[in-house]
């Protein structure tokens, strides 16, 4: 007897421990499902709570909470034919399981348990979970034999193998992938890897939207076990987005009801949705509704202006030009132009010169009488920023107690980040920083990407959007006559190359600095800069994560480390 399913996949964007809004949501696309005939609707990992809830997991009252939540979904869905899979944590016997249920009018069918905990990278589940040597048995469900394993499961051939074992036709996979460089092709690579393993299709189901620093890009998608890579992969879901996909799995296989082509974006679209919707998500799952941001003519705020206007729409978006005696007219006008591009309502200019000499004149009576010190230098330079952040929060401050729950932003790149060429309490200071985990090189490439066609496409933009001249023109933070980044730093090239090598790449630093290419010298100061600055880093604002290795959750370095590898050896 031939036996078919349909199937659909809800690519959603759950909120961290809402458990009644997810609840919502979950009953509003099995309603749709069954309206539409649905057999089967699968969820992403841990849609109950949303992805991932961290140390919520460790309150027995927020678990019981999320069972309950989910109890009444199984209860409420009684009288529906669509079964479906929802995953939620589960506490059992004293232990904590990252779990997925398969409910079916009113009865829950099947219990799984993830078993590979990650516990790298972003990933910290081995905190808040426990294992079980027991991941589920299948369950036959209109005479398909099926299996559930939960994302982790399938990046290792463990599990996939013994679902094979036990024959089964059809798997299940609910995930919440965070996205990463790279990373969407090698994901449908593993999932094809895994369904070879296990003998069967497999229907995937990943999150999408943004969670504090994590973005999901979605990509989900049924993948059946052939063995050509270009065939497996069936009907991918929209990338960065809601979604909703259906399957038909029919004498062993799966395909989509309606073919999708498969596209894998550019690496610079994917970094820069992701900048836009982690910083679109983390303000409006916040309550807000607006963000603030020194415009300051440069590359950086450019691109953070461009972004914030992408995720939260320009008559959100407040930008702040802040000019000291040292900002040129070119940098003004270029804000202006900026601006006026990405159709910005409110831009203002505020010369903050007269604050900035009164600070000028006050430390250097204060050190002159207290210390018999001169004052200048940097001291006299981070006065600038630090007042520019005055203006961005006071505004903020008073937007949201207008009406318009307001965010001011910060603007560093990763490779002013690494360096601590940022002041703190000043421009490194912020509640959320689109670009932290974009390299100054890779932040050129993303405002050149934004004013491509293939930009345009996506946000149903035309024009330039980032001035050419701002693109253009020689990086300078302008807190003195004729000052240049490169006074301070290597030229940006050089010095993303090592950072990118020593952090993301994890090469030994004097591996890098004995490479012809680079100067033993500079390597080791960059190395030595690097190190010495965790502590600064520390201060500053969350920003999505897009590399392999970013600042916080995937470096967790003591702030005071007296360790420098070159202090053992030789120079070459």
């Amino acid at each position: 007897m031939t036996y078919s399913l349909k199937i659909r996949i809800v690519q959603c964007n759950p909120v961290v421990g809402d458990l009644s809004g997810n609840y919502a949501r979950a009953m509003t696309a099995l309603k749709k499902a069954e309206a539409d005939g649905i057999d089967i609707v699968l969820f992403s990992e841990m849609f109950m709570t949303g992805y991932p809830p961290e140390d919520l997991l460790l309150k027995d009252y927020f678990m019981k909470d999320a069972m309950s939540m989910t109890r009444r979904l199984v209860k409420e869905t009684a009288d529906m034919s669509v079964a479906f899979v929802m995953s939620l944590p589960v506490l059992k016997d004293g232990y904590r399981y990252n779990a997925a249920w398969f409910i079916h009018k009113g009865n829950i069918l099947g219990e799984y348990f993830k078993t590979e905990l990650p516990n790298y990278g972003v990933f910290d589940e081995k905190r808040v979970f426990d294992s079980s040597p027991c991941f589920g048995n299948h369950i036959v469900f209109k005479g398909v034999k099926i299996g559930v394993a939960i994302c982790e499961d399938i990046w290792h051939d463990r599990i996939p193998l013994k679902w094979g074992k036990r024959e089964i036709d059809l798997m299940l996979s609910p995930n919440a992938s965070p996205y990463a460089r790279s990373k969407p092709k090698e994901r449908l690579k593993v999932i094809w890897n895994a369904s070879k393993n296990a003998g069967a299709p497999i229907v995937y189901c990943n999150q999408a939207g943004g969670q504090d620093e994590l973005v999901f890009d979605g990509r989900s998608c049924a993948v059946n076990p052939t063995r050509a890579f270009r065939y497996a992969v069936q009907g991918l879901s929209n990338a960065w987005t809601d979604d909703e996909t259906d399957y038909v799995f029919a004498k062993g296989k799966i395909r989509p009801v309606q073919k999708r082509p498969i596209k894998l974006w550019s690496e610079e679209a994917d970094d820069y949705m992701g900048a836009v919707v982690g910083l679109r998500d983390y303000v409006g799952k916040s309550g807000l509704q607006g963000v603030t941001f020194g415009s300051s003519g440069g590359i950086d705020s450019a691109l953070v202006a461009a972004m914030a206007v992408d995720a939260v729409g320009a008559d959100n978006v407040s930008a702040l030009m802040l000019p000291s005696p040292y900002s040129s007219e070119g940098s003004l006008t270029d804000a202006i132009q900026l601006a006026a591009n990405l159709g910005m309502r409110h831009n203002y200019a505020v010369k903050i010169g007269g604050a900035y000499e009164r600070m000028q004149g006050q430390m250097s009576e204060l050190l002159k009488e207290g210390w018999k010190l001169p004052f200048g230098g940097v001291g006299d330079e981070n006065l600038q920023p630090r007042l520019r952040m005055n203006y961005i929060n006071a505004l903020a401050n008073e937007l949201s107690e207008n009406g318009i729950p307001t965010m001011a932003l910060s603007t560093g790149n990763k490779s002013e980040l690494a360096m601590g060429y940022f002041t703190a309490g000043g421009d490194g200071f912020g509640f959320y920083n689109p670009i932290k985990d974009l390299y100054k090189m890779r932040v050129y490439a993303l405002s050149n990407w934004r004013n491509s066609a293939e930009a345009h496409a996506i946000f149903g933009s035309s024009g330039e959007r980032i001035p050419q001249a701002i693109i253009d023109k020689e990086p300078s933070a302008e807190l003195k006559p004729d000052q240049q980044d490169s006074d301070s730093l290597p030229p940006y090239p050089v010095l993303d190359d090592i950072l990118e090598r020593i952090m993301e790449k994890g090469e030994n630093p004097v591996c890098v600095a004995r490479d012809p290419k680079h100067d033993f010298g500079i390597v080791k100061w960059v190395y030595t800069r690097l190190m010495a600055m965790e502590f600064k880093r520390r201060l500053g604002p969350l920003g999505p994560i897009l590399s392999r290795y970013a600042f916080d959750r995937e470096r967790r370095l003591p702030r005071v480390n007296g360790y420098n590898c070159f202090d053992y050896v030789q120079a070459a």
